[in-house]
């Protein structure tokens, strides 16, 4: 059975116009991994873009991340990620 995770990055220092873009590039990247992805959520304060994803399995966003972290390299970015397996999922 695959494990859910809840895939937490933080983007410090970050503007929406920047985060926007990226998010662009990095969807049309790795468009065939995105139906793995269950849940997507970006916050926005003063310091930083929190993102909030849930994905099928760790497995699936190993996958996702080695286009992801090319792409935020290259854009400038240096993604802090926590990655947890769900326990609980309530609707």
């Amino acid at each position: 059975m695959m494990q859910k995770i809840l895939v937490i990055v933080h983007l410090k220092g970050s503007s929406t116009l920047h985060y926007d873009a990226f998010a662009q590039d990095l969807s049309h990247a790795g468009k065939h991994l995105l139906h793995e992805r269950l849940h997507h959520f970006a916050s926005v304060n003063e310091s930083e873009i929190l993102i909030a994803d849930v994905w099928k399995s760790a497995e699936v966003f190993s996958k996702y991340v080695d286009i992801l972290m090319p792409l935020a390299l290259e854009n400038g970015f240096i993604p802090k990620a926590e990655v947890n397996k769900i326990y609980q999922e309530l609707s």
